[in-house]
């Protein structure tokens, strides 16, 4: 299938969603509108788009204005304000590349592999094709503008 590995079984199963067609796996839709996801957490994610914002529970920065109602997103905006001598660095092998953020990291060692040897993100309705999963969410609401 892919080279994907993990030390936590909850993520080796997320992932293993990304290799399932639609039809074959149960989606979550939201109630409100047209959204569907292969993932409960990404639809109550959703979901607090259509709560009024003061029933949302928001994260507050305590070093500046910044607040956003997703824990994880004040977590690693907060990695920010810290001295990179307080933090986990990340740092590449290949070139002198260095983040806190772990993810940024997995992202910027794509940049080194020739595109022949990573699982590419394919768009369905044209020939785009991308070793960015990110790339791909932007080049769709291309299509969605043109509908």
């Amino acid at each position: 299938m892919c080279e994907y590995q993990t030390k936590h079984k909850g993520h080796l199963k997320k992932h293993l969603l990304r290799h399932k067609d639609i039809s074959e796996v149960q989606m979550f839709k939201c109630e409100m509108c047209e959204y569907q996801t292969k993932h409960k957490e990404a639809l109550k994610k959703h979901m607090l788009r259509h709560k009024d914002i003061s029933d949302v529970q928001m994260y507050k920065c305590e070093t500046c204005e910044y607040e956003t109602n997703h824990k994880g997103n004040l977590k690693k905006h907060s990695l920010g304000h810290k001295d990179i001598s307080e933090v986990q660095v990340y740092k590449c092998e290949m070139c002198e590349f260095q983040t806190k953020h772990k993810g940024y990291l997995k992202q910027h060692l794509l940049d080194h592999n020739d595109i022949s040897e990573v699982q590419l993100f394919k768009c369905e309705m044209c020939e785009y094709q991308t070793k960015y999963g990110s790339d791909l969410k932007k080049h769709l609401l291309r299509h969605k503008h043109i509908s």
